[in-house]
C-alpha cells in the first residue's frame, strides 16, 4: 500500500520566513537562503524543522544577518555624473553594434 506523500503548503512561507515553493515538485520546500531544495514529501513540516536545525543553515542564516546590502545605483546629483553615464553607455552600445569582444588575448602570434 503507498503512503500519502506531503505536498508544500503555502502557508508555511508565512512561518517560515526562508522557504517558498520548489520549481522541482509539489513535494518540495525551497530554502533562499542556502538555495536548495527540502524534500517534504514524508513529514511535512518535520522536515522544514529538521533542515533548519542543519550546520549549512543555521551558518547561512547568520551569514544572512550580517551581510550588507550595498546599493548598485545612485541617484545622479550633478551634471557632470549624467555625462559619465552617457559616456559609458555610448561605449557598450558601439562594442555591441561592432561587435567588439572583451575577452583579453595574451598570447603570441607566432
Amino acid at each position: 500500500m503507498h503512503k500519502r506523500k506531503t505536498k508544500f503548503i503555502p502557508e508555511w512561507t508565512k512561518e517560515y520566513g526562508f522557504i517558498s515553493k520548489s520549481r522541482e515538485d509539489d513535494c518540495y520546500a525551497y530554502c533562499t537562503l542556502c538555495r536548495c531544495d527540502v524534500d517534504v514529501s514524508s513529514k511535512g513540516k518535520g522536515s522544514i524543522n529538521r533542515y533548519a536545525s542543519t550546520d549549512k543553515h543555521r551558518s547561512n542564516n547568520r551569514n544572512a544577518g550580517t551581510s550588507s546590502n550595498v546599493p548598485f545605483f545612485h541617484e545622479a546629483t550633478s551634471p557632470q555624473d549624467d555625462k559619465i553615464s552617457a559616456a559609458g553607455l555610448c561605449k557598450v552600445y558601439h562594442a555591441v553594434k561592432h561587435h567588439q569582444s572583451y575577452q583579453c588575448r595574451l598570447w603570441n602570434k607566432s
